[in-house]
């Protein structure tokens, strides 16, 4: 008996996750959409696809043309070096192409939030 309601509880939680649809982009990515896509198979537009940026090393995406100086970089994208980033991409990586957005750091954390979601 306790082996069928695990069964149902963990069949539930999965149709949850199937379900749950993409994750909502913050009030703040609207800046960031000029130039990125979120969409798996997008076209890149000045900047790179941001889906399943969390954890990955920067530079490393072929259908992109990265600076140099983000491909030597040797980041890889966690939740805190993607705030630096974020916060003075030129300060981080100089030579990059990212512009300094104006965020606030509660902005930042919130984008940074959401692009952790895009797996």
């Amino acid at each position: 008996m306790k082996r069928v309601i695990l069964l149902a509880v963990v069949a539930g939680l999965n149709s949850a996750v199937l379900h749950a649809g993409p994750p909502t982009a913050p009030p703040g990515f609207a800046r960031c959409q000029a130039c990125h896509a979120t969409v798996v198979g997008a076209p890149a537009r000045a900047g790179p696809i941001l889906w399943g940026v969390v954890d990955a090393r920067a530079g490393s995406r072929a259908a992109y043309a990265y600076s140099s100086a983000l491909r030597g970089s040797r980041i890889v994208w966690t939740r805190a070096a993607l705030r630096r980033y974020l916060a003075d991409p030129a300060a981080t990586v100089p030579g990059t192409r990212m512009p300094k957005v104006a965020m606030t750091p509660a902005e930042r954390d919130a984008l940074v939030t959401y692009l952790a979601a895009l797996k």
